[in-house]
């Protein structure tokens, strides 16, 4: 096992959304195995890498697991944009949304930028293999 100590991702805002959690699940529907929240006074307009300082958690390398990306008071015009589609920064992995009722494979997404308006019904999910340095 190894120690995953943060997780950082490309986003930022517009206008004024409250803040984004981003949690660790070993499933979609799983319960966080950690996650840290960084208020929007803290990501810029334009595109930046983001730290978020989650508290150290055990990883097995390789194996599956799920980054979610929650918005806390954000509306259609007060949300945080994850830069997912930017030059593929996750190649090994695989984007999921959540409507409110069930996850939903996101592959066929049309902006590079999806943004998540309401965090009471909508989460993106992002499946990642974990590689250790």
């Amino acid at each position: 096992m190894d120690t995953l100590t943060r997780v950082e991702i490309l986003c930022w805002q517009e206008d004024s959304p409250i803040s984004l959690t981003i949690s660790i699940r070993d499933s979609l529907n799983g319960s966080d195995i950690a996650s840290a929240t960084v208020y929007s006074s803290k990501i810029p307009t334009p595109a930046t890498w983001i730290n978020f300082d989650i508290p150290n958690i055990s990883v097995q390398p390789y194996k599956k697991y799920y980054m979610i990306y929650q918005l806390h008071g954000g509306d259609i015009n007060n949300a945080i944009y994850w830069g997912i589609g930017q030059n593929d920064p996750y190649k090994n992995g695989k984007l999921w949304h959540y409507n409110g009722h069930i996850w939903q494979s996101f592959e066929n997404y049309d902006e590079k930028h999806p943004k998540i308006a309401s965090a009471s019904e909508h989460m993106l999910g992002c499946e990642l293999t974990i590689k250790t340095q």
